[in-house]
């Protein structure tokens, strides 16, 4: 199948990991992130090893990751609007981007 035309909107986070949307770039299109406001913070030991979690998947299920904010990869067409990601301090080793995007079509 193919998942088309989805917006996030008006969504405001904090957590200890990112967003991670993954797909292929002809399953994922024309995706769109608006007036998204997300807090990365450490509160408890789950990011003492830092992963992409993709479960549920094929190979790779999970794999070592630093923390990025948002990490996109394999999307047609991916928009951002008004993204605001704040990674509190202490700065944490493993924090990595705000964005981190890859093979990405059109943006």
């Amino acid at each position: 199948g193919i998942l088309n035309n989805v917006t996030f909107r008006n969504i405001i986070a904090k957590g200890e990991q990112g967003i991670i949307v993954r797909g292929n770039i002809s399953i994922l299109q024309n995706i769109h992130f608006e007036n998204i406001s997300l807090v990365i913070n450490r509160w408890s030991n789950v990011t003492e090893h830092p992963s992409h979690d993709y479960r549920p998947s094929q190979e790779p299920q999970m794999s070592w990751a630093e923390v990025d904010g948002i990490f996109a990869l394999d999307i047609n067409e991916f928009y951002l609007q008004d993204i605001n990601i704040e990674f509190n301090q202490p700065k944490q080793y493993y924090y990595g981007q705000c964005l981190n995007l890859s093979n990405i079509t059109q943006m």
